[in-house]
């Protein structure tokens, strides 16, 4: 097509037909060298596959670790969030008085569990318990009266309990929440 095109521009501009030939000769050259480079280069050489073959586990490993960070802090974030609503849930089931009874919570070093009553009881139905992810873990507990129990008043909602407590990464030790239970029963974290 492109040498129909060339003959006919040569053609209708008056062009001696010379001209043609050389047109000709120049567009047979350029493919046959196209051709050579063509079946010299026609496949990859092994180092042009293990290049790639490096390429994309370095790419696989950066999308790796950056996914499994992003998967552990939500992790952390998570669990964080869910133990202060148990605290909020004790609370209010307190202040309600449901089923007549007073609720508290126990605090452990991989779990946080709702219990009924003024006391911690095991095994009990009524409890309800958050198993911490085994990449977490609970430090530092401490509680008014030395325990690992904060147990609300029925009328106030107030606790004799008050303290903090830090939920952690286990591996990075820098990230951290204290979760902090004030006298008037009220949860925080920093």
């Amino acid at each position: 097509m492109a040498h129909f095109f060339v003959t006919s521009l040569v053609r209708s501009r008056g062009v001696p037909s010379s001209y043609t030939l050389v047109a000709n000769r120049a567009r047979a050259s350029d493919c046959t060298h196209f051709r050579k480079f063509y079946k010299k280069n026609s496949g990859a050489t092994m180092i042009d596959v293990l290049i790639a073959i490096v390429v994309l586990v370095i790419i696989s490993a950066i999308v790796v670790q950056s996914f499994s960070k992003y998967r552990k802090e939500q992790t952390f974030k998570t669990t964080v969030e869910n133990v202060v609503s148990l605290f909020n849930e004790a609370r209010s089931k307190t202040l309600l008085s449901y089923n007549s009874s007073s609720y508290g919570v126990h605090v452990e070093s991989g779990r946080v569990v709702l219990f009924k009553g003024t006391s911690f009881t095991e095994p009990s139905s009524d409890n309800r318990e958050i198993t911490l992810d085994s990449r977490l873990s609970i430090a530092s507990i401490s509680f008014t009266g030395g325990g690992a129990n904060v147990v609300f008043d029925r009328l106030t909602g107030a606790t004799t309990n008050d303290g903090s407590f830090i939920i952690r990464i286990t591996s990075d030790t820098s990230t951290q929440k204290t979760v902090t239970v004030t006298k008037t029963g009220i949860v925080s974290t920093n």
